[in-house]
């Protein structure tokens, strides 16, 4: 419930406490891997405790804002999938962390936490990077050697990092130690997106050694945000002189010329024709591949000529045969194929478009093949020595760069071998290449078992314990119960084998995830008892085969509440005559803890303590208390037909129990029943009789006196009748005619004993129609409107049902109340109320086409009607009139209801106030109704800065218990409503 704030407590507030809340974030920048748990922690302090405390985390991204997580005590709601925060209890303490489980590069961004300690709020700040680590492999391997006065061309393939922004250099290792950084030699490409999000990129280092460079050793040296230390991949070069072939021909010379000329037409053939078979290189990649994860592997096939290769990748699945599931030829280049020209040549990479295949986590469909394999080959021609400089691409080999990309899962591809397998026109048979594939999970994270803040005896709760993150699917879930003394006793076992838990005592809810992982709420219904739960510890223990990883979460049970059985009311004597004692007594059994208040009323009074009640003892099986509740009196004639009630409060929660006193025939009182209307359904100028019936009583014993509210009906008001009937009651009855002053307005039937001055009473609401208000035409007197003289403008309002409220506007602006005569209202011929309004001003130049506007704003129906005229003036002296005021912006706001005291009793003064933004207390129109009737009370509105305050004083009845009371104002053609529920002790 909300309320204005005195400006005098906000400054004594201020004088009293040096610090507000504050908001403290212990990490501003955390950095993790993809797919990693990570917490954001937020550290509230300087806050009163008990207080509702409201958390918002929202991320800012690329200048984008969006929501992450609300708090709302009793109403958690996470925008991003699986993020958690702890219970309320925890939050209360000052830790407001955000968990974020796997997360993604997605949630890379600065987050913003933003805690509401009424009326204080804070923030704070965190970035968190998400990052997925480089991996990076030589073509060449760990060892290099080079032929004198050849080049040679060393590849580091770096790949599946973000973010885009890397740093790659080339380092040779003198023999001095120093280290020298090597630029002009280096070539490194543009990063290639893969379509899981990561990055690669290739650098080429080339090499143009002499002998005294042998023995040298050169590392690729790899920068990232994701590496706690640089990734370095190094190897030796080796240098070889080239052997001397030529011998000195010293004798002939035009022989040897010759020989040359001959030897050289020779070797261009003999390179033309060769054909050299190729090598295949180890297949590397990460050691551990996670379950329904996309991962790159990579080989290299070098050095063999002519272009003409064709690999096979084959998979042999444990129990089954190899199979081939992915063939690629080079002269086809049917995949994605990239074949890079030398530097020399003058020429860039080619890129060739073919169709790809979707390899984005849990996107890929098993149905698409195994491994949901897509390979990307980069083809590099080498040319050594003379050779590179001749355009001819029969005269150098070739090397041809392979990236693997795979989604592995754990239960079809863990232990299965993947093959390449590589045929060329040199070779007799394929060369091949294995590894041994090693796929795992990822294992649970289990949250803190949620438990209901009360538990009670005997009541079915709900344990439910989050199970979040993990991948593959196979999970087993435990829920162990552990006594007091420490035995543990199994209470069910679910396996994810088995699908959805048909237990009655335990429910499964899944969701998967579109990276394949998974999330479960296990939920395990029991229903506690104080004797064998009350301090018992309830165990959730989950086991993940996949990384044979066990996890557990425990809580203790408190078993707090158990909500007392409270029989209905006894009376002994059943029919107690007038001065016998009386005892009213119930049975309450089934309650803990022992504490509790009693109170007995008499109608709407507290009836002084003359309680008896047994002590209550406690159940040895159940551990619950009993007992008996008794109240003790005298019965006299203030207790006949009276209502006496019983409030029992137990742990913040009041249980009643009410009975009606009827005193014995003896006691010679009247008894009155109930007051009804014939018609039950009564309309407007129709006739329509009250009512009830009197017995046990003669009629000249008794006074019956009709009311209309509090006010006692003259006779001719109505046809009264008292006629005595054969069984011996009295039938009175009311006849009316039906008006629109009957509307909401209760009927009551007195009845007085003459003896002994008792009064009973029953009352009836007439349920007739609320009905709106019609308008005629204004009237203009005098007809011909001249500017600078008097006029009247007259509107008859009927056919309605009271209250309105009339406003006369120009344009928009309202006249003034002194300006305006409205007359009350009187009942018509129609039986509906009818009334006249009438303005009186004297329009100047500037009113010309001006508009008139009468208002009537209906207290019942709430809506507002309005007739309009428009004003044409003659005589004036200026030109056109300026143009109309338009309506100011104002929006109405009703900013929560507030309760005096915060839960009265029935007798007690109640006194509401709301508080309204953005309206004047003049000009509104404010109604109260408690359900569909309005309140008769104190209504007082009144201005308070920007906007009013309306209030309303009424005394609390039995009927208003847990009433719903409307307050509505009306402004401008704009209404609002604000709700409250009324409380009682």
């Amino acid at each position: 419930m909300k309320g204005r704030i005195n400006p005098l407590y906000i400054l004594l507030i201020s004088l009293v406490t040096t610090d507000g809340l504050k908001v403290a974030m212990k990490e501003p920048l955390i950095s993790v891997l993809r797919g990693a748990n990570v917490t954001i922690p937020c550290e509230i302090s300087e806050f009163t405790p008990g207080k509702t405390i409201t958390v918002s985390w929202s991320k800012s991204q690329n200048g984008i804002n969006s929501d992450v997580y609300s708090f709302i005590p009793g109403r958690p709601q996470a925008f991003r999938q699986g993020c958690e925060m702890g219970e309320e209890s925890a939050i209360q303490k000052g830790n407001a962390a955000l968990h974020i489980p796997r997360a993604q590069f997605s949630d890379d961004g600065q987050y913003t936490c933003t805690v509401i300690v009424t009326p204080e709020s804070s923030d704070g700040r965190s970035i968190l990077q998400v990052s997925a680590a480089p991996s990076a492999v030589l073509t060449t391997g760990d060892t290099v050697s080079v032929e004198l006065e050849n080049e040679k061309v060393v590849s580091c393939e770096v790949s599946n990092f973000y973010p885009k922004n890397i740093t790659i250099q080339w380092v040779r290792h003198d023999r001095d130690s120093k280290c020298v950084v090597l630029e002009r030699e280096t070539c490194t490409g543009d990063s290639v997106v893969n379509t899981d999000g990561t990055f690669s990129v290739t650098s080429h280092l080339t090499l143009y050694p002499a002998l005294q460079d042998s023995g040298y050793r050169y590392s690729c040296l790899v920068k990232h945000r994701s590496l706690h230390q640089d990734l370095m991949k190094n190897f030796t070069l080796t240098v070889t002189e080239k052997e001397d072939n030529s011998g000195t021909i010293v004798g002939a010379l035009v022989a040897t010329i010759l020989t040359m000329l001959l030897l050289l037409a020779g070797v261009l053939y003999y390179e033309a024709i060769k054909k050299d078979p190729p090598t295949i290189s180890e297949i590397v990649g990460s050691e551990q591949l996670i379950d329904m994860t996309r991962t790159t592997l990579t080989f290299t096939v070098q050095n063999f000529k002519p272009n003409d290769l064709e690999i096979c990748v084959c998979l042999t699945r444990r129990g089954e045969e190899a199979k081939r599931i992915h063939t690629w030829r080079s002269r086809a280049q049917t995949p994605p194929v990239r074949v890079m020209r030398d530097q020399d040549a003058g020429g860039a990479s080619v890129n060739i478009d073919i169709e790809q295949q979707s390899l984005m986590n849990g996107a890929a469909n098993h149905t698409q093949g195994p491994l949901h394999l897509e390979m990307t080959p980069v083809m590099t021609p080498n040319r050594s020595g003379l050779l590179r400089f001749i355009h001819w691409q029969r005269l150098c080999t070739f090397s041809c760069l392979c990236s693997v990309h795979i989604t592995p899962s754990y239960s079809e591809d863990n232990g299965a071998e993947l093959s390449v397998h590589v045929s060329h026109p040199a070779l007799a048979e394929a060369t091949s290449m294995t590894r041994t594939l090693r796929v795992t999970g990822v294992a649970p994270t289990l949250l803190k078992i949620v438990r209901p803040a009360h538990v009670a005896h005997e009541e079915q709760t709900m344990l439910t314990c989050p199970i979040l993150g993990f991948k593959p699917r196979t999970l087993q879930v435990t829920w162990l119960k552990k006594d007091h003394s420490g035995r543990e006793m199994e209470l069910v076992t679910w396996n994810s084998t088995d699908g959805r838990s048909t237990n009655q005592i335990h429910d499964i809810t899944e969701q998967e995830h579109e990276d394949k992982s998974y999330n479960i709420l296990s939920a395990l219904m029991i229903r506690p008892t104080i004797r064998e739960d009350d301090g018992v510890s309830y165990v959730c223990k989950a086991y993940h085969p996949a990384t044979e990883k066990w996890a557990e979460e425990t809580v203790v049970l408190e078993v707090t509440v158990s909500a007392p059985q409270v029989s209905d009311i006894r009376c002994s004597p059943p029919s107690p005559d007038f001065g016998s004692l009386v005892t009213l007594s119930c049975d309450v059994s089934e309650m803990y803890p022992k504490d509790h208040k009693v109170q007995w009323y008499k109608s709407r009074t507290m009836v002084s303590p003359n309680v008896c009640t047994e002590p209550f003892q406690e159940d040895p099986e159940s551990g619950t208390f009993r007992g008996t509740i008794a109240l003790k009196f005298t019965a006299d004639n203030t207790c006949h037909q009276e209502n006496f009630r019983l409030a029992l409060t137990h742990c913040g929660k009041t249980i009643e129990r009410q009975i009606r006193l009827m005193l014995g025939a003896s006691s010679g009182l009247p008894v009155l029943g109930d007051l009804i209307s014939d018609p039950s359904s009564p309309r407007y100028g129709h006739p329509v009789t009250l009512r009830c019936q009197v017995t046990n009583s003669n009629p000249q014993d008794i006074e019956v006196t009709w009311l209309k509210g509090e006010k006692p009906l003259e006779k001719r008001e109505g046809i009264q009748k008292q006629i005595p009937e054969k069984d011996g009651s009295i039938s009175c009855s009311l006849q009316i005619m039906a008006t629109a002053l009957d509307c909401g307005k209760p009927y009551s039937c007195s009845v007085t004993h003459r003896s002994t001055n008792m009064t009973l009473k029953k009352s009836h609401y007439l349920p007739l129609p609320d009905k709106a208000p019609t308008f005629s035409d204004i009237t203009v007197r005098p007809e011909r409107l001249v500017a600078g003289k008097e006029a009247t403008f007259t509107v008859m309002i009927s056919g309605f049902t009271p209250e309105i409220r009339v406003k006369w506007y120009k344009d928009f602006n309202p006249f003034p109340s002194d300006f305006v005569t409205t007359r009350d209202p009187e009942v018509g011929a129609d039986s509906l109320c009818r009334c006249s309004s009438s303005l009186r001003f004297t329009p100047q130049d500037g009113d010309h086409q001006a508009s008139i506007r009468c208002e009537a704003t209906h207290s019942v129906t709430k809506k507002v009607h309005e007739q309009l005229y428009r004003l044409h003036l003659s005589g004036r002296t200026s030109g056109e009139r300026p143009p109309p005021a338009t309506r100011p912006p104002r929006s109405v706001k009703t900013s929560g209801i507030q309760c005096l005291p915060e839960h009265p009793r029935v007798g007690d003064p109640v006194t509401l106030t709301c508080y309204v933004d953005g309206c004047d207390a003049e000009d509104s129109v404010f109604s109260w109704t408690k359900g569909m009737f309005p309140i008769e009370g104190d209504v007082q509105n009144t201005p308070d800065g920007s906007g009013s305050v309306s209030t309303v004083t009424f005394t609390a009845q039995e009927t208003d218990r847990d009433c719903a009371i409307t307050c509505e104002v009306t402004y401008n053609l704009q209404t609002r409503e604000e709700y409250f529920t009324l409380k009682l002790q």
